[in-house]
């Protein structure tokens, strides 16, 4: 039976919302390093080192000297058998970052970041007498009853909005508050939240005036791609949706502002139906066993919230999917 949409069951965190209202590395693979070989003499490490060579050239970009391959290789081995390795010189095409000694003198620190050191101080000298065991417990360990997935805009922070403490919230946020099926890092959070931690609810958090939801629009209504590559491969699927929707006959004669807001309340739906799509959901609600705990973790919910920016209220839109029956 597929999931039914239903009223939200997480007013009481509306409640507390204060207004109501490098450059890549190349690697040895870690299947050579981390086997018995370690244990073996120079000449079986010698052996992996060749295969792991031939296997580098194969997968190195034609740019990349193949004797680099062998060079990593070898002092692999050379270092695993114990041999001192041998000296290198640096390629002149390498980049170095200066580092800064413990002796020397650190970088004069800007005024904003200052700022933001000497807050924590106070946050420190104000908050914590009173919540010591907290901080104590949230040093062993996190047991949030909540993934909050929203928006990397910085007019959203959930845990001022929401008034929660450390340790109640487990947030995801990227640019608008997506959750793609083949985004590797909003899966990985979704399997370590359901699987590892236990939530029992999701939250999608959409805003208003919403960057990413507005360029979406204009990208749709130009048909041009955003200037960013990795911009436009992200906010792919949701400039579809922006076509579809400003296509659609709901969205004649809505100002760009309305519209703006309608996306972003259907965007929300969206991710919430993405979720539930996800192997880790279909298997939470199938009740099949967590790799982590090795057991089964309760059924989680997911929810659909938009948070004004103008008020500061998070408005719960209403929609909820929960587990079939």
């Amino acid at each position: 039976m597929p999931p039914a949409f239903k009223t939200s069951a997480l007013s009481h965190h509306i409640s507390r919302n204060p207004t109501l209202v490098q450059e890549s590395q190349l690697m040895l693979p870690t299947s050579i390093l981390f086997t018995p070989a370690f244990q073996r003499s120079p000449l079986v490490l010698r052996s992996h080192a060749r295969a792991a060579s031939q296997a580098f050239k194969s997968l190195a970009p034609a740019s990349i000297p193949a004797h680099s391959a062998r060079t990593c290789c070898s002092k692999a081995a050379d270092s695993i058998a114990g041999r001192p390795l041998q000296s290198h010189k640096p390629s002149r095409s390498l980049h170095t970052t200066p580092i800064v000694s413990k002796d020397s003198e650190p970088p004069k620190m800007t005024t904003t970041l200052a700022t933001i050191l000497s807050r924590n101080d106070s946050w420190v000298s104000s908050y914590g007498p009173a919540h010591i065991e907290e901080f104590k417990a949230n040093a062993q360990g996190q047991s949030p009853k909540v993934l909050w997935i929203g928006c990397s805009d910085s007019r959203v922070p959930e845990g001022v909005v929401c008034q929660t403490a450390p340790g109640e919230l487990f947030v995801h946020r990227n640019i608008a508050g997506q959750f793609n099926p083949k985004d590797d890092s909003a899966n990985s959070v979704l399997t370590y939240a359901v699987e590892a931690l236990g939530v029992e609810q999701i939250v999608v958090v959409g805003h208003t005036s919403c960057g990413g939801v507005a360029a979406s629009l204009q990208c749709a209504a130009s048909k041009q791609d955003l200037p960013s590559a990795p911009l436009a491969r992200y906010l792919t699927p949701l400039i579809s949706l922006a076509d579809k929707i400003r296509a659609s006959p709901e969205a004649q004669g809505l100002s760009e502002a309305e519209l703006v807001q309608l996306i972003t309340e259907r965007s929300v739906k969206q991710q919430m139906e993405n979720i539930v799509e996800s192997d880790v959901i279909k298997a939470n609600w199938a009740g099949k066993k967590s790799a982590f705990p090795g057991e089964a973790t309760k059924k989680v919910e997911v929810h659909g919230w938009v948070h004004n920016i103008a008020t500061g209220k998070i408005t719960d839109l209403g929609i909820s999917i929960l587990p079939p029956q």
